[in-house]
């Protein structure tokens, strides 16, 4: 028994994939490599839970009339139109789609679009669950999770929504029994929206595609009466639309070959194939782009990432013990930081936190390497790469620190160019003196006026202070005019 959509044979090289149009005559989509049709007994066996909604009958029509509907930017909108045709697939890994953004950007209705294309349903947005069981039991009985409005997502969460989109089993005892075990297994494409930051968890970032949604003109704003009845009415055709990508996709598939493909390799071998030959580069690099703005969004929200960010340099390594790192990192942070209840406290939460971040970390240039451990603790080695943000940020240090150097330099120079001058000056004033003290009482004097301001003479010759220098006014000489005759 399947829900929504299905494929009998995911082997065989014939493909078809039939999707429930979910109405009183049990009539189904038949999607192959070459067409799709509406049939009226698919060979696939559907379930239809309370709440579930029929599709429209598609219709022939161009897939850019689905983002008439739909404010998301242009360079964003093959990631939106691969997250819908992968929806439509019966097998995942799915990623979790996260439309973000201010007040008055539509992302509900966006939300509540999706859904209504993929599995159309009573109540299309969810508020957020109480707890494990109470998603599970929503995944099972919809195709497509859609919660809407979330200000954050707990760990908890976080953690179930990525096993339902990859796959996951929920088991507990049955009820009236001692020893049965009811078990829920689910694989589940999931749409989420915010205001805030939702993916700040490395396993939800790595699995998700994160749209920002920009605030719509008060000029471009539409009743939502009025948005519903042209979206309603154009829905036939843009459900044709994405049936002839998922045709593309079946077709283009077995012919994806790559060998640099990111962690969601199925999702973007699937995605690459919905598009044309001429377009899918552009796709992989618009997705890879997403994955690396999301992660490094994500580091910039861990405050143990932003600290090893900043004290580990290609010049500046670290190697030590958990206890020493954590020492380190405990020097360099602010007590603001440090008071922060996800700043660790012990040597085994920071670990735990360390292994979380490893692989962010290692796509930003920091290479995180645990060596074999000794008699004081295990030891991890902690590198920066030439090529990473970490080491330029250290070489306009450095570069600046060479035109400091070299304004020194300079000024160096011309000290010694004032020094020589101070020099030559000196032995002037020392043959002078010679001459002069030859000469008895009256050359002293005289030579008590050539003697220049500020001059470095040793301490106790005539007409000087104790420090070398010529006395100011009301500073009396160590030999008065009695011993100067």
């Amino acid at each position: 028994m399947h829900l929504r959509t299905a494929c009998l044979d995911e082997t065989s090289p014939d493909k078809r994939l039939y999707i429930d149009l979910c109405d009183s005559e049990w009539r189904a989509v038949e999607v192959t490599a070459d067409e799709w049709r509406v049939i009226k007994t698919p060979p696939a066996r559907f379930i239809r839970n309370h709440g579930m909604k029929a599709l429209p009958d598609p219709a022939e029509s161009d897939i850019d009339l689905l983002f008439k509907h739909l404010n998301v930017k242009e360079s964003e909108r093959c990631l939106v139109l691969a997250w819908l045709v992968a929806a439509m697939r019966p097998t995942g890994p799915y990623t979790v789609l996260i439309l973000q953004g201010e007040q008055g950007t539509a992302k509900s209705t966006a939300t509540r679009v999706l859904r209504t294309l993929v599995d159309p349903s009573r109540a299309e947005l969810r508020c957020a669950p109480r707890n494990q069981q109470d998603l599970m039991t929503q995944a099972l009985n919809n195709w497509c999770i859609a919660l809407d409005n979330l200000s954050a997502i707990p760990t908890w969460l976080s953690n179930a929504l990525c096993g339902i989109a990859t796959g996951t089993a929920h088991g507990t005892r049955e009820f009236y029994t001692l020893t049965e075990e009811s078990l829920i297994d689910v694989m589940r494409p999931i749409i989420l929206n915010g205001i805030d930051d939702l993916a700040t968890n490395q396993d939800m970032i790595d699995r998700c595609i994160i749209i920002n949604l920009e605030p719509i003109p008060p000029k471009k704003r539409k009743p939502q009466s009025e948005f519903w009845c042209e979206f309603n009415a154009d829905k036939p055709a843009i459900l044709g639309a994405l049936l002839d990508r998922v045709s593309l996709a079946l077709r283009q598939e077995p012919h994806i070959k790559r060998a640099d493909l990111p962690r969601m390799a199925d999702f973007a071998r699937w995605g690459m194939a919905a598009f044309p030959p001429n377009e899918q580069e552009q796709f992989l690099t618009t997705y890879d782009q997403n994955c690396k703005s999301a992660v490094v969004s994500g580091l910039d929200g861990s405050s143990v990432a932003i600290e090893l960010r900043e004290m580990v340099t290609p010049a500046t390594p670290f190697e030590g013990t958990m206890t020493e790192l954590l020492k380190a990192l405990n020097a360099r942070a602010s007590d603001r930081t440090r008071n922060q209840q996800a700043w660790p406290k012990l040597p085994q939460q920071l670990s735990s936190q360390l292994r979380r971040l490893a692989t962010a970390l290692r796509s930003t240039g920091l290479e995180i390497e645990y060596l074999p451990g000794h008699k004081h603790g295990r030891k991890v080695c902690i590198k920066a790469s030439p090529a990473s943000p970490e080491s330029s940020r250290e070489e306009n240090q450095a570069v600046n620190g060479d035109a400091r150097g070299d304004a020194n330099l300079k000024g160096d120079a011309r000290g010694d160019a004032e020094g020589d001058a101070w020099d030559a000056g000196d032995s002037e004033l020392s043959h002078c003196s010679k001459n002069k003290r030859d000469a008895g009482d009256a050359g002293d004097a005289e030579l008590h006026n050539l003697y220049k301001p500020n001059g470095d003479r040793p301490p106790g010759q005539p007409g000087t202070t104790s420090n070398g220098n010529l006395p100011r006014p009301d500073e009396p000489t160590l030999f008065g005019p009695e011993d100067n005759g």
